[in-house]
């Protein structure tokens, strides 16, 4: 939607699985938000009690059977594997478990024609982006979900290949590509039975929320919770360009809020922002604590002006997630949490603020946590519960300043 002002009054809802919405407030729409222009009346206002609903779908139900899948080893899945591509093995069929792979051949074509439901494609949360030249009045009590879905998969049979080597049968998940083996064997063949996984759910990705404005009062609840099933223990790595859904083993990624135009290098069409409450009314106050509740997991936020960590504020995100703070001035009163993830701070020039104005400060007492988190292996085994997630090894920090950094 574009438009001079865009209000959803109480009650009103968008409700749109995994879906993009996107609103612009504007007095120029085959150009808005042009960088350095003033404050204008357009505006976007969310009553209290509207919705915009883009999260992922929790219904998708898929067969265990389908990773299972049969692969005839010709040239093309063997060649980048010379040792084996002439050997006994070629021509033979196999049974790869698709979620795990094997570097012994590439199986990426028979994993890629997987067939997927349109409940499954509307798992992961999508996105909302409020844009406006003037005023973005987010209210209490008005909704921005973003949270991903799930999918369960139903319980079934591992039955991957095994291949033999002098005697000794390695699954085709683990063979390596530099031996030559001389046989495909079955699970019956090696003496093992096959192995019964029940039904699991996968979590999928949470979306993001990008809010855009001149004058910008965010009261509203920004949902962007994951669910984190039992095989998912693994950090998120980078998807692919293309790829929607992520390895089976790896924790999905909790929602993105990104305050500030990211279309710009230096006019971030945001003025102040202050993590806690803010002195000066014209600044952006935001709620650490309902970021956190709400199960944000990535926070960007790209100011013109002054960023400023209250003392006493903690800005955390869950495990793995990532921080980014860009403006003319920040300052580090409180604390940046993310634990074993990413935290970047930038104090760069601005519409507003360049040169060696642009200061980074860390107070007495200012906290950057990125470190790894514990775990007991034993004591979840015994208790029954999960098994954590594997955030143990440390993140990294980037302290970037155009200005003084202290």
């Amino acid at each position: 939607a574009m438009a001079n002002t865009i209000t959803m009054k109480s009650g009103a809802a968008i409700l749109a699985p995994s879906a993009e919405v996107s609103m612009v407030a504007t007095v120029t729409p085959s150009a808005p938000l042009q960088d350095g222009l003033p404050a204008n009346d357009t505006r976007i206002e969310l009553q209290p009690g509207s919705v915009i609903d883009v999260s992922g779908t929790e219904t998708a139900l898929v067969d265990y059977e389908r990773n299972m899948l049969r692969v005839e080893l010709r040239g093309n899945e063997l060649r980048d594997n010379p040792v084996n591509r002439d050997g006994p093995i070629r021509g033979q069929a196999v049974i790869v478990d698709a979620r795990r792979g094997t570097d012994f051949a590439d199986v990426s074509a028979f994993i890629d024609n997987i067939g997927r439901t349109v409940d499954e494609r509307l798992s992961t949360g999508g996105s909302i982006s409020l844009r406006a030249e003037g005023t973005i009045d987010a209210q209490q009590d008005a909704v921005l979900d973003v949270s991903g879905g799930l999918v369960t998969v139903t319980g079934g049979e591992r039955t991957t290949s095994f291949l033999e080597r002098d005697g000794e049968l390695t699954s085709i998940t683990d063979a390596d590509p530099n031996l030559l083996y001389n046989r495909v064997a079955s699970a019956e063949e090696a003496g093992r039975s096959s192995i019964f996984e029940p039904t699991y759910r996968q979590g999928q990705d949470a979306g993001s929320v990008n809010l855009a404005a001149r004058n910008l009062r965010l009261g509203s609840t920004v949902l962007g919770a994951t669910v984190r099933g039992v095989n998912q223990r693994n950090p998120a790595t980078t998807l692919a360009e293309g790829q929607v859904f992520r390895a089976f083993d790896e924790v999905p990624l909790g929602g993105q809020l990104i305050l500030g135009d990211t279309q710009s290098l230096t006019d971030f069409k945001l003025g102040n922002v202050t993590i806690g409450q803010a002195a000066d009314p014209s600044a952006l106050s935001l709620d650490p604590t309902s970021l956190e509740v709400g199960g944000i997991g990535r926070v960007q936020i790209y100011a013109n002006g002054e960023i400023l960590i209250a003392d006493g504020q903690a800005l955390k995100v869950a495990p793995g997630g990532d921080v980014l703070l860009r403006g003319g001035l920040v300052q580090i009163d409180g604390a940046i949490d993310a634990r074993a993830g990413t935290i970047t701070v930038d104090a760069d020039n601005t519409l507003e603020i360049q040169g060696d104005r642009s200061n980074l400060t860390l107070s007495d007492g200012a906290v950057i946590d990125v470190s790894g988190e514990w775990i007991n292996e034993d004591a979840d085994l015994v208790s029954g519960a999960q098994p954590a997630a594997l955030f143990v090894d440390a993140g990294s920090v980037s302290l970037e300043a155009a200005g003084d950094l202290t």
